[in-house]
């Protein structure tokens, strides 16, 4: 698949997502999605939540802070007496490194999906590549800045938007990005914007990231992957 045609289907599935979601605008610096089920226009508010809101607006905190599942296998590999920070965040993501299969989409447009996880650099850096192997691949490269995590997106719109985690919007198994500027980004342009990282449990994951066109929300991109045997 040439890149023109790449950039088409994923011009074609933002439109889908337009029409499915309707719009809501946000500051370039606004809230990322909250957590949903992939059903068109549907908000799931996780089962134990008091659905509060500690702000306002159609992005309040509590719409992507569910409550916690419990601790999973996984996590035992790391002190439980470490607050959540971009060190202990980054060490934990390094633990998704392998193959991981399911869906990604919104609302009727779902398609098959596999997400490859990939540490690298010395253990200095973890590849997230979505639809791996296919004229789809995008790709997402994190790494530590100082005391920050940050991400860069490789998007196959032909541009690069940066996010740096948020450890004062996430959780030990939610984890939430912020759009933090990037390259070839222009005014109105559409690009991934900000998202959270969801560990359900040993294997499985959701990943939502928020699409915007300029400052305009147009949707939300939904990863639901379970970790594939053997990886």
């Amino acid at each position: 698949m040439t890149r023109f045609a790449a950039s088409l289907r994923f011009l074609v599935l933002l439109t889908t997502l337009m029409l499915v979601r309707p719009s809501a605008p946000a500051s370039l610096a606004g809230e990322p999605p909250p957590l949903s089920t992939g059903g068109a226009g549907e908000t799931a508010t996780p089962a134990g939540s008091s659905g509060s809101a500690t702000g306002s607006g159609p992005f309040e905190r509590s719409s992507i802070m569910p409550e916690l599942p419990a601790k999973m296998p996984e996590a035992d590999a790391l002190a439980e007496e470490e607050r959540l920070d971009a060190g202990f965040a980054f060490e934990r993501l390094k633990l998704l490194e392998g193959t991981w299969e399911g869906t990604a989409g919104s609302g009727a447009e779902v398609n098959p999906a596999l997400v490859v996880w990939e540490v690298t650099a010395g253990g200095t850096a973890l590849i997230e590549r979505q639809f791996a192997g296919t004229g789809d691949e995008m790709m997402s490269i994190y790494h530590r800045d100082g005391d920050d995590l940050a991400l860069t997106h490789y998007c196959a719109m032909g541009n690069q938007p940066r996010m740096r985690f948020d450890p004062d919007e996430s959780a030990a198994n939610l984890y939430t990005f912020r759009f933090n500027g990037g390259t070839n980004i222009g005014k109105g342009a559409i690009h991934v914007h900000a998202g959270t990282i969801h560990f359900v449990n040993a294997n499985q994951i959701r990943a939502e990231w928020s699409v915007y066109a300029g400052s305009k929300r147009m949707g939300t991109n939904l990863f639901d992957l379970r970790r594939k045997q053997g990886s």
